[in-house]
Parts: structure tokens; sequence; C-alpha cells
């Protein structure tokens, strides 16, 4: 099965070492998931640009072959603990509805 993942950067520095991380952690996600996904987008952000501070912003999309969508956003001072956060939230949306209908 084939993912289609698409990592879209905006200002963001280290935008190959983030695609790469973005790329590992959807391999372990898939695993767990049985291989459920159809897609996910990724938006990295540098929300000050070159200013620094607590900025750095991750938006994932996804979605299962079912056609089930969620969203996980986050934002902090690390560009890579912004990615695990956002995956996190937007795959944990999938496993809860996935398993809320394998329930019933």
């Amino acid at each position: 099965m084939d993912l289609d993942v698409r990592v879209r950067h905006g200002a963001t520095r280290d935008r190959e070492a983030a695609a790469e991380h973005v790329t590992g952690k959807l391999r372990n996600a898939l695993r767990r998931m049985g291989g459920k996904l159809a897609w996910v987008m990724v938006r990295l952000d540098d929300v000050n640009g070159p200013r620094g501070g607590s900025d750095k912003r991750c938006l994932v999309r996804a979605q299962t072959l079912a056609g089930t969508r969620s969203v996980g956003e986050a934002t902090g001072p690390d560009l890579f603990g912004a990615i695990d956060g956002a995956l996190r939230r937007a795959l944990r949306g999938l496993r809860d509805t996935l398993s809320r209908r394998g329930r019933g």
C-alpha cells in the first residue's frame, strides 16, 4: 500500500531533517494503524521567522482509507516537538474513531 505523504514548508530551517522526521514517525503510525491511512498532509511554519521564539508550528491533516479525517496542530520552541505533538493529536483522533467503528 502506498501512502500519500505531503510535507509543506513555510519559512522553516532544517527542511530535509523535518521531512525525514515526519516520514519516520508515519512509518511507525502505519504499523500501529494496520495500513489504514490513505494520506497525510503536514504543514510546517516558523511563525516569527528569523526573530526566533516559541513559534514553530505544525499542522497535520490525515485521512483513512474509509474517509475519516482528523487534524492535529501543535506550536512550540522546537520544530520536532511540534511535529510530534501534531502527529500524535491527528493520529489519536483517527485511532479513536476506528476503534469505535470496530465495536459497533
